[in-house]
């Protein structure tokens, strides 16, 4: 019994060693930086609002995401659909769009009919961009959405 153990120990040692091994020629990348396959850019998310349901937050993972509504027969199928969340169709099928820009998020209305405001105090004008900053609160039609970088 004893020598089964050991080996297992010696087995598991080997391993370890051959782990770190792998690990530290990822380290060792030039200048210290970040391989560019490994480079990311910030990340950020938009969360609903006034619902109760559990999945109600999406993840922006393109550059630049389209709000609104699914429409099969207009072929519209935005990144960011919120028919789920607009039963009354306040939002456009193409409401408003959010793009990064280097390290800069940026939103803009699309010539939405109800409107994009941001932190219940700018009405944004059609096609006219505004940076958004972490914690801002977008309203598109009726339906609110905090963004969140992180």
């Amino acid at each position: 019994m004893r020598g089964r153990a050991s080996r297992k120990l010696r087995n598991a040692a080997a391993a370890a060693e051959t782990a770190d091994v792998a690990v530290a020629s990822l380290d060792g990348w030039p200048g210290d930086e970040l391989p560019p396959s490994r480079k990311s850019s910030p990340t950020a998310k938009l969360v609903v609002t006034g619902t109760t349901e559990l999945d109600a937050s999406f993840i922006l993972q393109k550059d630049s995401n389209l709000l609104g509504r699914t429409d099969p027969h207009s072929n519209i199928f935005p990144e960011i659909d919120l028919s789920r969340f607009d039963p009354e169709t306040k939002v456009s099928r193409r409401h408003a769009r959010i793009w990064l820009e280097g390290e800069t998020f940026l939103v803009e209305d699309l010539g939405s009919v109800n409107g994009t405001v941001i932190n219940d105090s700018v009405r944004l004008a059609p096609r006219q961009p505004r940076v958004l900053d972490s914690g801002d609160k977008l309203r598109v039609g009726e339906t609110t959405l905090h963004f969140l970088v992180g």
